[in-house]
């Protein structure tokens, strides 16, 4: 059965065009892995929702702006320059997403969208079946199953610590990146670098509404700069085109491209980029091209000074006023310094692998069948994360109590299994952390076995490899491990079927009893 999954995202002259070119990368890669892919998007002034339907995706379009009128004004919060990106409230947007699944249950629900947080995936978790968020700001809480943040922060693994569920897998660096195919493919032909600077790529963004690319354009055209082949990239909806334009012509050694198809092409051919720090820096990076990047927008900052702190481009801050001058600075820095330029471009290949969004994509649609897997004994801090595992509604289900789990009753019932000899709690782990748990009860020589798989994680056969991990390990914990399994758990009994245990009936309790005997504990 394939995959079908939601994406929710906009794109408007405003909130630029980032979110949904890197679902689109994303969604393309998911498509062919064999995936049903649909767009829910807002109709803001200046989307791309017919680029999104020219890549052949269905797009839900929710109405824009010009529909809504007053409304936009209504929900301000302390983060009110995102919250008004949305142009509605959360709760009817959640509404109106739910409205464009007519009916279907997607298996994943992809969030991409600064104006949105855990109250609105917490409306929309009853009508999916896992919920994926992309972010990069770490300032709102999410209920979410994935999280990716592909950028660099000095600090990336602790971001998150306390916004997301303990049960969330974290993506966290460019080396999950989401780069299209021709930024892979270009990646295996690089040329090398001398450090000479011949020909320049200017690039901020597909909508720059404050028209940043007119200030590099303006910085490259004086005197000692002419000499300079530059390519100048703008998005369609870009509302300085005509003022471009005219830079564009009056300048010598200079072409214009409107929308380009061939990003990774210019990237190849460029030696050095005035760019912004959004995704097209992993892009960049990817190439080794190295970049003179101007964060264009406030959640840009952090990223380009850790970045550039990490010596993988050079930014440049500060007011816009003497920005020109400061770019013509740069450039020149860097024309005098070739050595510095192939640096720039070492770390950066260095910081991307480029083949990130193919671990996405793998875990997205349960294609990690040669996933490698280690187990641990639990501790006292892993008290949450399990609690969130026993509450899921798929492991409630299946449980024999099938009640929620209160937090005290939990942390009682978990701090006296730690300590029970008798008792053991394994959490298993894989090269994206946390992704199930076996527990084991009783004596050594025979000991009850139970288990569950961390949402994000089921259907990959991650509970058969945990489950036959546990009763071959050397030394063993038991010589003999049982179990007891409803009879609509379908999935559990067909693993204790698989892996050869015995199977019987429980008379009086609706439920299965499963065995499996080891030779010698010792073996």
């Amino acid at each position: 059965m394939r995959t079908n999954i939601f994406i929710r995202a906009d794109s408007s002259t405003r909130m630029g065009t980032g979110h949904i070119m890197r679902c689109l990368t994303l969604a393309e890669e998911l498509r062919d892995a064999g995936a049903v892919v649909n767009f829910v998007t807002r109709a803001h002034p200046g989307n791309l929702n017919e680029l999104i339907r020219k890549k052949r995706f269905r797009c839900h379009e929710l109405p824009g702006v010009d529909a809504l009128g007053a409304t936009i004004e209504k929900h301000h919060d302390s983060r009110s320059e995102y919250t008004s990106w949305l142009a509605v409230s959360q709760q009817r947007d959640a509404e109106e997403t739910i409205e464009a699944f007519s009916s279907i249950r997607p298996d994943w629900l992809i969030v991409d969208h600064y104006g949105l947080d855990e109250d609105w995936e917490n409306i929309l978790r009853p009508y999916v079946s896992k919920i994926m968020v992309i972010d990069d700001l770490a300032d709102r809480r999410h209920d979410s199953d994935l999280l990716l943040d592909q950028n660099f922060f000095v600090d990336g693994e602790r971001r998150y610590d306390k916004l997301i569920p303990p049960s969330c897998t974290k993506l966290l660096s460019p080396k999950y990146a989401l780069l299209r195919r021709e930024f892979r493919e270009c990646r295996k032909h690089l040329r090398e670098r001398s450090g000479e600077v011949k020909r320049i790529l200017v690039f901020l963004g597909g909508s720059d509404p404050e028209n940043f690319t007119g200030m590099a354009i303006e910085a490259l055209s004086e005197f000692e700069l002419l000499h300079l082949q530059v390519d100048v990239v703008i998005g369609s909806q870009n509302p300085n085109r005509e003022k471009i334009k005219r830079l564009v012509q009056t300048r010598p050694r200079t072409m214009l491209h409107i929308q380009a198809i061939n990003m990774a092409e210019l990237m190849c051919a460029a030696d050095l980029a005035i760019g912004a720090g959004g995704s097209t820096t992993w892009e960049r990076c990817c190439l080794g091209l190295p970049c003179i990047v101007i964060p264009i927008a406030k959640n840009q900052i952090g990223s380009t000074t850790d970045l550039n702190y990490r010596g993988a481009i050079m930014s440049l801050g500060g007011d816009e006023r003497s920005l020109p001058n400061r770019i013509q600075s740069a450039v020149m820095r860097l024309i005098e310094n070739p050595k510095d330029v192939v640096e720039i471009a070492k770390t950066g290949i260095e910081m991307v692998p480029c083949d990130g969004v193919n671990d996405v994509t793998a875990l997205l649609i349960g294609q990690l069948s040669e996933i490698k897997l280690t187990h641990r004994e639990a501790t006292l801090a892993d008290s949450k994360l399990y609690w969130y595992w026993a509450n899921d509604p798929e492991v409630r289900r299946n449980a024999f109590n099938s009640k929620p789990i209160s937090w005290e009753d939990h942390q009682i019932w978990f701090n006296s299994r730690i300590e029970n000899l008798k008792t053991k709690l394994l959490i298993f782990e894989s090269k994206y952390g946390a992704v199930g748990q076996v527990r084991l009860e009783g004596i050594e020589s025979q000991k009850t076995i139970s288990y569950s798989v961390a949402r994000q994680f089921r259907g990959m056969g991650i509970g058969t490899k945990m489950i036959a991990q546990v009763v071959s390990v050397n030394p063993s914990y038991a010589g003999r491990f049982v179990a007891e399994v409803k009879k609509e758990n379908r999935v559990s009994i067909g693993i204790f079927q698989k892996l050869g245990f015995n199977q019987w009936d429980i008379i009086g309790k609706n439920a299965f009893g499963f065995s499996f005997e080891r030779l010698s504990t010792n073996i």
